[in-house]
């Protein structure tokens, strides 16, 4: 394989004109033609550097209120962010100045799936925000983030792709703290279960020692270990707990 043939032309072979030989030179062309015009009014450091700032939120709102801010005037002039959530919808725009809405590319529906990837017009980029995925764990929303360019420029692909990249990125982080919270939430309530049960296991332990030592029923054990933890005035798995270390019943006094 040609290693060197992705996006440049073949070597040239020129005769070299200072020794008047025939032997050919090779010349490569390089890295990039002078046909070839850069774009120049995206700053892809400075979107990259402020995506890494970005707050880290379970409030979808917050987080693209930041990428908005990051975006103007890094990436475009005006960005348009709508977002729904639980059938309630907002707005977000970057400047706040109202200004009309920038139309769609033609034959382009106003709602996509993700999948189609940003759509790309004369002066707009258009993304879909598609998180539905999540719903059934209560993390899904949905939008559109519309970025545009006052000064005539036109994007190209790379500039729809970076967008497109850029509101992944978001939408992963706010998945990330939402199951980051989901998760701490269920901690407190397996931690008691996981009390409970330790509890229990020492308590039918303690259970089964009095059996052995005074053979008596389940019931009786039971029964009898509770009113040594009334009369003492010790909890239950302490008392337990003490039959289990000394293999012996302690004593109580009748009332």
């Amino acid at each position: 394989m040609d290693t060197f043939s992705a996006g440049r032309t073949h070597p040239r072979r020129t005769p070299r004109r200072d020794t008047g030989s025939d032997i050919p030179m090779v010349r490569w062309p390089t890295l990039v033609e002078p046909s070839v015009s850069l774009p120049g009014r995206v700053d892809v450091t400075a979107a990259a550097a402020g995506l890494r700032h970005l707050d880290a939120s379970t409030e979808p709102a917050l987080v693209f209120s930041q990428l908005a801010a990051v975006w103007v005037p890094a990436v475009c002039d005006d960005v348009i962010i709508d977002l729904v959530e639980n059938g309630h919808g907002y707005r977000i725009r970057q400047p706040a100045v109202p200004a009309p809405v920038p139309p769609l590319p033609p034959n382009v529906p106003a709602s996509r799936s993700r999948s189609d990837g940003p759509v790309l017009g004369a002066h707009t980029v258009t993304v879909s925000i598609d998180s539905d995925g999540a719903a059934a764990v209560g993390l899904g929303f949905t939008g559109t983030l519309i970025c545009s360019w006052s000064d005539g420029y036109r994007p190209v692909t790379a500039d729809a792709s970076l967008i497109g990249l850029a509101v992944d990125y978001a939408v992963a982080l706010i998945h990330r703290e939402r199951l980051t919270s989901k998760a701490a939430g269920l901690q407190g309530p397996a931690q008691t279960l996981s009390n409970t049960l330790s509890r229990n296991r020492r308590i039918a332990s303690a259970v089964g020692v009095v059996m052995a030592l005074h053979h008596v029923d389940q019931t009786q054990a039971m029964n009898l270990l509770i009113r040594i933890s009334e009369r003492t005035d010790r909890d239950l798995q302490d008392v337990a707990d003490s039959v289990i270390q000394t293999r012996t019943v302690p004593r109580i006094r009748p009332h």
